[in-house]
């Protein structure tokens, strides 16, 4: 699940990236317990590697995330939506408009798989840029 650096240890970065996709996901009211929960974190992870992914979801995205959890395009796809319908029946997928502090979903517009984590993914480039140029 972590990836172990040159000198065989774990990178605080990926670990750093990795709770707070997590905090996200959680925060959002998808339980851990979901197979989406585990697609979602990685196709976050993945995205926010590698940003063009996300205008081809369907050919590029899902199919990245199904070799990296050893399953199907189609079951990440449906496992993901699963989660995020779950989060939006429970009302608790608002926190993403905190994160932003502007309303980014409303009552009457569910998000799309592919909204849902370019958000996120969005949010986490924009802390990652923001450390980065903190820590000079």
């Amino acid at each position: 699940m972590y990836n172990l650096n040159q000198n065989n240890t774990f990178s605080v970065k990926n670990i750093a990236i990795e709770a707070l996709i997590q905090n996200i996901i959680i925060s959002c009211g998808i339980s851990p317990q979901l197979y989406g929960y585990r697609y979602l974190k990685e196709a976050i992870k993945i995205v926010v590697k590698s940003p063009r992914l996300l205008n081809n979801i369907t050919k590029e995205l899902y199919p990245a995330v199904a070799d990296a959890c050893e399953t199907t395009p189609c079951k990440v796809e449906r496992s993901i939506r699963h989660a995020i319908d779950i989060a939006w029946g429970n009302g608790k997928i608002y926190f993403v408009n905190t994160l932003y502090g502007v309303p980014i979903f409303c009552e009457s517009h569910k998000p799309t798989n592919g909204e849902f984590i370019a958000i996120v993914s969005d949010k986490l480039l924009l802390e990652i840029e923001l450390n980065v140029e903190h820590t000079y």
